[in-house]
């Protein structure tokens, strides 16, 4: 099972990737795995972040400990492509992206 984001700029395009195989998975699939990791780092921000009441898009969480819970539950791929002559090329591979903690800040892991 694979997902992705793409994000595109007039000459560049980023793509974040994360794949997982059903038989990596013991008692689920890949799909369950991928969405209760998401689960479980939105409730780890809601409970440890002062945040307001309202509906957040992943790219709204970025500043706080989601990220950080999300990359260290799954690998997480980076590609960093930019355009020449009409052709879009790989400047940039990160085969699996570790952010830092705040100082500060304690990490669920699971």
């Amino acid at each position: 099972d694979t997902i992705g984001v793409c994000l595109q700029y007039p000459r560049r395009r980023v793509y974040y990737l994360h794949s997982l195989s059903n038989q990596s998975v013991v008692g689920t699939n890949a799909t369950c795995a991928q969405v209760a990791i998401g689960v479980w780092a939105a409730l780890t921000t809601m409970l440890s972040e002062p945040l307001q009441p309202r509906i957040y898009f992943p790219t709204d969480l970025y500043g706080t400990i989601y990220p950080h819970v999300l990359f260290s539950n799954q690998r997480v791929e980076l590609f960093e492509c930019s355009l020449h002559n009409k052709t879009w090329l790989v400047q940039e591979h990160i085969p699996e992206l570790h952010l830092r903690l705040p100082r500060g800040k304690e990490q669920s892991i699971i």
